[in-house]
Formats: structure tokens, sequence, C-alpha cells
């Protein structure tokens, strides 16, 4: 769709879109069954790597830390589905299809925020209201929470986005505001180009 769109309908677009996010969710669903299926067998081989890697880990430390592997390991696999899916849809000319998709009443807070990633990685402008709104709807969702405040700290690392916006922006999601990598990251590589002679 993304090199084609030109021929393809309004309604064809949104049609493919909106599969793209289907895809997207039932695999994800699929995944976290399976690691919900076997989580004791991975956070063995989670726990047999990082005893090798750190022996001086002691039994509940070690038991920690392989819990947080094991998130870290599911947030990944959201964080690069809903990428994968942002890429594969995502071009600023299927704006229109876009929005449409975002007013129809029967979008999801899952196809939202697929969306929003989208939006963040393709289109102009910051989307502060639709991110604050998420972030309240999704208090109580953890990975949909997580995956929210992941690709919203993305975009700030990578992007100019006015202080302002982002101070309110990551206090609703609870990201440390003075963080140098989230702030000023951009600043620093724009700085450290060298001066044309």
């Amino acid at each position: 769709m993304r090199n084609f769109y030109g021929s393809i309908r309004g309604e064809q677009q949104i049609e493919i879109i909106r599969e793209c996010y289907g895809l997207c969710l039932r695999m994800l669903s699929i995944l976290y069954q399976f690691l919900e299926r076997d989580k004791d067998k991975i956070a063995g081989i989670l726990a047999q790597i990082l005893q090798h890697r750190y022996p001086e880990l002691s039994g509940p430390e070690l038991d920690k830390r392989t819990r947080e592997y094991l998130q870290f390991l599911a947030m990944g696999i959201c964080y690069s589905l809903i990428k994968h899916t942002s890429n594969s849809v995502g071009l600023a000319d299927l704006r229109p299809s876009f929005d449409k998709i975002l007013s129809s009443d029967d979008i999801s807070i899952s196809d939202r925020l697929l969306d929003l990633s989208t939006r963040l990685d393709y289109f102009d402008g910051f989307p502060k209201d639709i991110i604050i709104g998420m972030a309240n709807e999704l208090k109580k969702h953890s990975v949909g929470h997580e995956a929210l405040r992941i690709i919203t700290w993305e975009h700030m690392k990578l992007f100019s986005v006015s202080y302002d916006i982002r101070q309110s922006v990551c206090m609703q999601l609870e990201i440390t505001v003075n963080q140098p990598d989230l702030i000023t990251q951009h600043e620093k590589r724009f700085r450290a180009l060298p001066r044309p002679d």
C-alpha cells in the first residue's frame, strides 16, 4: 500500500490498514499466549543465562532479575510488532485514511495505540492530547501503558518537542523529565555536527 497508495481507493486503504492492525494484535495475542504457557521454561533459561553472566547473583536477586528480563522480553515483542506495523502502513499521504479510522466509533484502544505509533513516526506535529488521553485510559493496563511510554519516549528522544509539552507528557507518563538522553539527545546530536567551513 505504501508503494501504490495512489491507485488504491480510500475505503480500500482503510480496510488494509485495519487488517494490518488486526494482524499485529493477533500475533501479539498468540505470542503472549506462548509466553504465558511456557513462562517457567523461559524463566529457567533466562536464569541460567543470568547466572552464567553474573555468578555473584544470589537466589532472591537472581529471581528478581529473571522476572525483569521476562518482562523486558514481553515488552520487546510488543514494541517490535507495533513498530513493524506502523512502518508497514505509515505514510503521511495516507493521513485522511488514518483520520477516518481514528474517528470511527468502533476503534479499540489497541488500534489507537498502533495509530499513535504511526502518527508519531510519519505525521507532523506532536499529538499531546491523544497521548495524555490514552495515558489515562491505559493506567490499569500495564502492558499497553508501558508500550505508550516507550513509543512516546522514543519519539521525544529522536525529534524536537517543545519543553513545556515534554514536561506535561512526561509527568502524565511518569517519565523523568530531566533525563539527559530524553530531553537533550537531539540537541546534542545537532550541536555535535561539524561546522561548515
